[in-house]
C-alpha cells in the first residue's frame, strides 16, 4: 500500500508542476493570446461559426505588411530628421529614443533577469524581423524584433511585469517599438548601460569631416561668345565651325578664315612691286591688242561706238563680305577629351554608413562600411597605461556647406557586476537585482571624451579615406576593448563593457 501512495503522491505533483509551467508560460506571453481574435469570447449575437469567425494568420499578417495608411509622424510631426540613437537603462527599466540627438520618446523595458543579463556595452541594428518567433525557447513570439547579436540578445516586443524578466533581451511595449519598427534602419545605433547616458554635442579637431570634391577645370574654356574652337589643322590655324547667329551672305562668299584673308589680299594691292613672268607679259599684250580693234571692228559693220567703257563690277566677296574681329590662336582653349575609365579596375561602392573602431588594447584603427570591413592600420595613443574608457561619437548633420560634420557622444560609465543574492521571504529576486543596478557605478582614472581624441594620433591616409565615406549615421567608437567574439561578418563594431 504505501508504494501505491508513493507512486500516487509522485504522480500529482508532476501534474502540478506541469500545470505551473504552463500557467506562468501562459501568463509571461499573455498579451499575444489578447491580441489573437480567434481566442476571444463571443458575444451572443454571432451566429456565425468558430471557423467562419477565425480569420486566417496568413491574411493578418498579409493585412499587416500591406497598411493602407502607414503611420507618417510616428513619434509626431515635430520629430527632427536625422540619425536615430537609441539609449536603455537597467538600473532605470527605460529606454529613450533619440532623433538627431534630440529626445523625442521613452517607454519602459523588461531586460535580462540575474541568469540571463543583458550585456551592457554598444550595439547597433543588424536584422529586423516583423513576424519573428524564438528558436531557443519553444518557439516564442518576439515581433519586431531588432537584432543586436548574432548570439540572440535583440529588441522585440514582450510583457512588461516591471523588473527584469527576459533571457537577456530587451522587452518593449508594443505601442513603442510597433513606432520604432516604422523610422529604424539597419546600422542604427544603440546603447546600453546599467545607468542614463545622455548625448552631448562635442566639437573637436580630429573628429571627421567630409571629403570635398575637387573642381574639374579640364574642361573649361575661355573661347569667346559665339565660337567654338577646334583641333588646329596643319597650316591653317583655328577654323571658326560654328556662330551665334547667322549671317546673310552671296552665293560668292566665303566661311573660312583663310579664304577671307585672301579676298582681303586681292582687295588691297601690295606695296611690293609685283614682277610678271614672260608668260604673263605676252597674254596682257593680246589682250591689249583685242581690246583696241574692237571699235574699228565695230563702225565698220554700222554699229554705235560707245564714247566711255563701262567700269568693271568690283569684286562681290570683298563688298559683302562682313568685317570679322581677328582670331587669336593663343586665346582659345582647345578641351581636352577626358581620359578612359577601367570600371574594373575602380572598388565597388556601396550604400551605407561607415564605423570607425579605435582599440587601445591593441592599438589599431579599423573601419567598415555597411558592415563590410575596408581597412585597418596601426595608431599612436599617448599615455598607453592610462584608461580610455570607452566613447561613441556620432555623426548627425552636414554644416557650413559640406565642409563640416556636426556629432555629438555618449560615454560609457564604469560600472560593477553585482553580486547575486539569495532570496529572502516577500522580496522576489528580479526585483532586488534590480534595485541593486542602481548606482552601481564605479570611478576611475579614466579620459573623457575630449582627453581620448587628444590623445590618439590617426594616420593621414586613415583620415583621407574616412572622409571619402564620410555620411549622417557614421559613427566613431574608441575604448580600451578590442574586437570582442560578437563583431563579425555583417555587424559593426560590439563593443561589450560587461
Amino acid at each position: 500500500m504505501w508504494r501505491a501512495g508513493l507512486l500516487a503522491g509522485v504522480f500529482v505533483v508532476a501534474q502540478l508542476g506541469t500545470a505551473n509551467a504552463q500557467f506562468w508560460h501562459y501568463y509571461q506571453y499573455r498579451q499575444e493570446f489578447q491580441n489573437r481574435e480567434d481566442l476571444r469570447p463571443r458575444y451572443r449575437g454571432d451566429t456565425r461559426s468558430r471557423d467562419e469567425s477565425r480569420p486566417r494568420r496568413t491574411n493578418r499578417r498579409r493585412a499587416a505588411k500591406t497598411k493602407d495608411t502607414p503611420i507618417r509622424h510616428p513619434f509626431g510631426e515635430n520629430m527632427p530628421k536625422g540619425p536615430l540613437q537609441l539609449m536603455v537603462s537597467i538600473g532605470d527599466q527605460r529606454a529613450v529614443l533619440y532623433s538627431n540627438g534630440i529626445r523625442v520618446a521613452d517607454a519602459k523595458v523588461s531586460t535580462g533577469v540575474a541568469g540571463h543579463p543583458t550585456p551592457t556595452g554598444i550595439f547597433s541594428i543588424i536584422q529586423k524581423n516583423r513576424w519573428h518567433r524564438s528558436n531557443l525557447y519553444s518557439n516564442a513570439p518576439m515581433y519586431y524584433m531588432h537584432r543586436l547579436t548574432w548570439s540572440g540578445i535583440a529588441l522585440h516586443e514582450g510583457h512588461l511585469p516591471g523588473y527584469p524578466a527576459s533571457h537577456g533581451c530587451i522587452r518593449l511595449p508594443t505601442a513603442f517599438v510597433s513606432r520604432l519598427w516604422t523610422v529604424s534602419k539597419l546600422g542604427m545605433r544603440v546603447v546600453v548601460a546599467r545607468v542614463e547616458v545622455k548625448p552631448e554635442d562635442i566639437s573637436h579637431a580630429k573628429l571627421f569631416n567630409p571629403a570635398q570634391k575637387p573642381v574639374d577645370t579640364s574642361r573649361t574654356s575661355d573661347t569667346p561668345e559665339g565660337l567654338r574652337a577646334s583641333l588646329e589643322t596643319s597650316g591653317q590655324g583655328f577654323v571658326r565651325v560654328a556662330e551665334a547667329q547667322p549671317v546673310a551672305t552671296d552665293a560668292g562668299a566665303v566661311t573660312d578664315a583663310p579664304s577671307a584673308a585672301k579676298a582681303k589680299d586681292a582687295e588691297t594691292p601690295s606695296a611690293t612691286p609685283h614682277t610678271a613672268a614672260p608668260a604673263e607679259v605676252a597674254t596682257s599684250e593680246a589682250a591689249a591688242s583685242d581690246a583696241a580693234a574692237a571699235p574699228v571692228e565695230a563702225s565698220r559693220m554700222g554699229a554705235a561706238v560707245p564714247t566711255e567703257a563701262p567700269a568693271a563690277p568690283e569684286a562681290s566677296a570683298a563688298t559683302t563680305e562682313p568685317q570679322r574681329p581677328a582670331i587669336d590662336p593663343n586665346e582659345l582653349t582647345v578641351p581636352r577629351p577626358a581620359p578612359l575609365r577601367s570600371r574594373a579596375a575602380e572598388p565597388t561602392k556601396r550604400k551605407g554608413q561607415v564605423a570607425v573602431f579605435i582599440s587601445g588594447k591593441e592599438k589599431r584603427i579599423f573601419v567598415r562600411h555597411a558592415f563590410v570591413p575596408v581597412f585597418d592600420m596601426p595608431i599612436e595613443i599617448a599615455n598607453p597605461e592610462k584608461p580610455l574608457g570607452t566613447h561613441t561619437y556620432t555623426a548627425l548633420q552636414v554644416l557650413d556647406n559640406g565642409t563640416r560634420m556636426r556629432w555629438n557622444v555618449m560615454s560609457m560609465p564604469l560600472t560593477a557586476q553585482p553580486a547575486v543574492q539569495t532570496s529572502k521571504r516577500g522580496v522576489s529576486k528580479q526585483r532586488r537585482v534590480a534595485k541593486n543596478l542602481r548606482g552601481a557605478v564605479i570611478t576611475r582614472d579614466s579620459s573623457n571624451a575630449t582627453d581620448a581624441l587628444d590623445r590618439v594620433t590617426i594616420p593621414q591616409e586613415a583620415i583621407e579615406r574616412i572622409a571619402e565615406l564620410l555620411t549622417p549615421g557614421s559613427s566613431l567608437i574608441i575604448s580600451d576593448e578590442g574586437l570582442g567574439r560578437e563583431t563579425g561578418r555583417y555587424t559593426e563594431f560590439i563593443v561589450e563593457t560587461r
